[in-house]
């Protein structure tokens, strides 16, 4: 017997494919371990000036919040009134074509095999874009390939236009399944490469984030671009798909590089918040893998600051992979400088036991005060809340189930402001 939740999906289902069969909206859809709900944005966001653009909302990308974005209503629980709203809202587009997007930027989640089949079944994808890939979900895949044959399913159905990422993903590997017209992006020899410029950060002012100046190598063409209010390696992997995109759909490059100069640090994805104590909080705790890790961790060495505090918490469905990666991990922030390791749950005990062991062979002094374990988020707070200084800049990651925005609640500079800065902050969460 079908349970309710199976019965909602499939009903959305069949309402969803009804509606795309109507309306016949030019698709765009984005996959990957790292970096879809960033890219999701920037090529909703280049697309906005010159269409009508639809997409699905925050992180609401799964069997029943897909169906929901095409209907064009957010995944949010709701109750029996709003459920007849969303059923009225769906027989409109099924009976009327007036004001429905010109195109859909949709956001799918591969967490288990199986899963971008299903979306890829009754989503006609035009463009396809593959961001970085990773080994999260990998309790529920069998090894690292397997993640790779499920996510870059998504460019094999792709009719138009299949986009990745050059740096994470060999071209050789979609040699013989995809069809459509192929463009690489990455930070050197792709289709399209980025160069940064510069990164401007000032820990000392209140306005911690200058931005990023950058260039885009593409065509033989050099496309210089500015970003005011993000920094790092990992946005330049959402700017150039939708670059991509824009071209693609005859936006020009020029006009879609200064669509992105505004564009705002998505909460939990490497916002630079005001910490108490006049410190700068990288806050990256959206979600964590060890590629995601390992990006912001690149970040946080490239910027100059009296000392950074980096605040880890396991990083989830790792399967087979968890012990060896979270052992890496203890040993990429032992290489670094002044630098104060809290890690929280029980997984992290493999990165603090390697932090220690690298540190005690190079003859480091006052361990005790260099590394921190946890049990949880709400404990971590308040110990970094302690050891924080003046000038340090704290990282602050883990996965979803985690918590670990409820370390940034604790020292943020303006809690009253959580729920504009802070993911996870509705009711249900919360």
């Amino acid at each position: 017997m079908l349970s309710k939740e199976k019965i909602l999906q499939k009903i959305l289902r069949r309402l969803a494919e009804g509606i795309l069969k109507k309306q016949q909206p030019r698709i765009v859809a984005i996959t990957g371990s790292v970096g879809k709900t960033t890219t999701k944005e920037m090529v909703a966001r280049v697309l906005a000036k010159d269409f009508k653009v639809g997409k699905s909302e925050k992180n609401y990308n799964n069997e029943i919040g897909i169906p929901l974005a095409i209907i064009g209503v957010s995944g949010e629980k709701k109750n029996w009134w709003q459920w007849l709203g969303v059923l009225g809202r769906a027989f409109r587009w099924l009976l009327f074509s007036k004001g429905y997007p010109e195109i859909l930027v949709l956001e799918l989640a591969a967490d288990k095999p199986g899963d971008i089949k299903y979306f890829c079944e009754f989503i006609p994808v035009e463009v396809g874009i593959l961001t970085t890939l990773g080994i999260s979900h990998l309790e529920k895949f069998k090894n690292k390939k397997a993640i790779f044959q499920e996510k870059s399913y998504l460019l094999k159905q792709t009719k138009g236009l299949a986009i990745y990422n050059g740096d994470n993903i060999s071209s050789s590997k979609l040699e013989n399944i995809v069809t459509a017209k192929k463009v690489s992006f990455g930070l050197e020899g792709k289709d399209l490469s980025a160069i940064i410029a510069k990164i401007g950060y000032n820990y000392k002012k209140r306005n911690v984030l200058a931005g990023m100046i950058f260039k885009f190598d593409y065509k033989g063409k050099l496309l210089p671009g500015k970003v005011k209010n993000l920094s790092g390696r990992p946005y330049l992997y959402g700017i150039a798909p939708a670059l991509v995109v824009a071209e693609y759909f005859g936006v020009n490059l020029v006009e879609a590089l200064k669509s992105l100069e505004d564009f705002p640090a998505i909460p939990g994805h490497m916002s630079l918040l005001s910490g108490i104590k006049n410190t700068v909080i990288m806050d990256d705790t959206y979600n964590s893998a060890p590629a995601s890790v390992r990006e912001a961790l690149r970040v946080i060495k490239e910027v100059r600051a009296g000392r950074k505090i980096v605040v880890l918490g396991d990083m989830l469905e790792l399967g087979l992979e968890e012990e060896k990666a979270h052992r890496k991990v203890g040993a990429e922030v032992a290489e670094m400088k002044e630098v104060v390791l809290v890690a929280v749950g029980e997984r992290m005990k493999g990165a603090v036991q390697m932090f220690k062991n690298i540190r005690q062979k190079e003859g480091w002094e006052n361990l005790k005060e260099e590394v921190y374990w946890l049990e949880n988020s709400r404990e971590a707070g308040r110990l970094v809340q302690k050891v924080m200084k003046e000038g340090d800049l704290i990282l602050v990651k883990g996965s979803q189930g985690m918590r670990m925005e409820r370390v940034v609640e604790e020292i943020m500079a303006e809690p009253k402001r959580k729920e504009e800065l802070l993911v996870r902050q509705n009711k249900d969460w919360r």
